[in-house]
């Protein structure tokens, strides 16, 4: 066969796989109801994003409603800062379901862009129609389509998980200095999501 042919099918492979994994991603995120979506570890999450945005103080104090928390809370460093800083870039925080939505389907998103980084990492190892199973094994695992339902940080932590990888795998191609910033930065960024 060609290899022309080849490379043109593992592309229109690899489309199939993300059209799938969008498909996969963003229907459970719709069809899933949370009962309590902000309660335990995803409270802490979203009031340390609410009070850095309406108070300026950096807390995981619950001060809902606003009415009845007329005065800052205290600072306090019980969650890492990453996660409550990507539910920002996502919007005014509100504990309302259209935030919610905003965040899931937001982290839908990263699902499918998280697929397409593993099919890269798996391409640098593996022949393409293998990374293409590589990528489809991630496609389907019910736990990365499960994960973008909750306020939690694990969706964005694999997607900078994954993009750290792939940055370390180019970085160690490329003969620039660089890169090697932005491994750095792609880790730290992992460590701000989840310090473990």
């Amino acid at each position: 066969i060609d290899p022309r042919v080849r490379r043109i099918a593992s592309y229109l492979a690899l489309l199939s796989i993300l059209l799938f994994s969008a498909f996969i991603q963003f229907t459970v995120v719709a069809r899933t109801e949370v009962e309590a979506p902000f309660r335990a570890d995803s409270r802490e999450y979203f009031f340390s994003a609410y009070n850095l945005d309406h108070y300026g103080v950096y807390s995981s104090t619950v001060t809902w409603p606003p009415e009845k928390h007329l005065q800052p809370p205290v600072p306090d460093s019980a969650r890492t800062p990453g996660y409550p800083l990507f539910l920002l870039l996502v919007g005014h925080p509100q504990p309302t379901l259209d935030f919610l939505r905003r965040v899931t389907f937001t982290q839908a998103a990263l699902g499918v862009l998280s697929v397409w980084l593993m099919y890269l990492i798996a391409a640098r190892f593996l022949r393409r129609r293998w990374a293409c199973v590589a990528a489809l094994l991630t496609a389907i695992s019910p736990h990365l389509a499960v994960s973008s339902t909750y306020v939690l940080t694990e969706t964005l932590f694999f997607f900078l998980l994954l993009a750290s990888i792939l940055g370390v795998l180019l970085a160690i191609e490329s003969p620039r200095r660089w890169p090697c910033l932005a491994i750095g930065l792609l880790w730290g960024l992992c460590s701000l999501v989840r310090s473990t």
